[in-house]
């Protein structure tokens, strides 16, 4: 989906950091698979391909790098979405995916633990929105 990103070939500055065009490209793609493999889970920061403010910058890049509006609008979903990737969650998601026949004891073993973590991600979601479209607000205006 980001070969576009891949074909820059030189060393691209991402905030505060150095980062080569094919690791910021592999820390998308990366992040990709994890978001459609864990499309509503709630995930420890630690499976994030590179920390979450690096993390940011280089999405932040890639929304600038291209102009195809179908791949900004996937940037702009993973961007909000790094609110999914909490501290101290663990090497287990969180998820919200009940089986199927589950009983009300099990479905309340399942939620409870993501409803406890819920309300830090949607806040976070929110923060991120708005950096994003203040983000979006400056590109434009430069």
């Amino acid at each position: 989906m980001f070969d576009w990103l891949r074909r820059r070939p030189k060393a691209t500055s991402a905030s505060r950091f150095q980062i080569s065009a094919d690791r910021a490209f592999d820390a998308v793609e990366r992040l990709g698979e994890l978001m459609v493999r864990h499309p509503t889970a709630i995930l420890d920061t630690k499976q994030l391909p590179l920390p979450k403010d690096d993390m940011k910058a280089v999405l932040k890049l890639a929304w600038q790098i291209t102009r195809d509006d179908n791949l900004r609008n996937h940037i702009e979903v993973a961007f909000v979405r790094l609110s999914n990737f909490q501290d101290g969650v663990g090497d287990q998601p969180i998820d919200c995916v009940l089986p199927p026949g589950c009983t009300p004891e099990q479905a309340r073993s399942i939620l409870d633990p993501y409803v406890a973590r819920s309300e830090r991600m949607k806040a976070e979601g929110e923060v991120l929105l708005a950096e994003l479209r203040e983000f979006k607000r400056s590109v434009v205006a430069e």
